[in-house]
């Protein structure tokens, strides 16, 4: 089978590129992203957390809630760019369905 797509290029359907462009408007760096502590992200090392004072890590600390609000209402306005193209798919076919005798 790999020999055979080695030739040929694999099909890819017109819509990939669509929702390839939506993904690429919320992977873009954005200012919440610029706002993050220098060291901290998914795959950072927190040892050098240990060696802050008390107060550096209150502030993070009040400042962690926030950003993760924010991020997460991200999350969400992405999921919802991505569901509403299908809900309107599945509406639109129902509408045909119920036209149709």
């Amino acid at each position: 089978v790999s020999k055979q797509r080695k030739g040929r290029q694999e099909y890819r359907p017109s819509y990939m590129d669509h929702l390839d462009k939506i993904e690429n408007k919320f992977t873009q760096p954005s200012q919440s992203s610029q706002a993050k502590p220098a060291g901290l992200g998914s795959s950072a090392d927190y040892s050098f957390l240990a060696s802050l004072p008390y107060e550096d890590l209150a502030t993070r600390l009040s400042t962690l809630d926030p950003m993760m609000e924010q991020e997460i209402e991200e999350l969400r306005r992405r999921y919802q760019s991505k569901r509403q193209p299908i809900l309107d798919a599945v509406d639109a076919k129902r509408r045909r369905i119920a036209v149709s005798p």
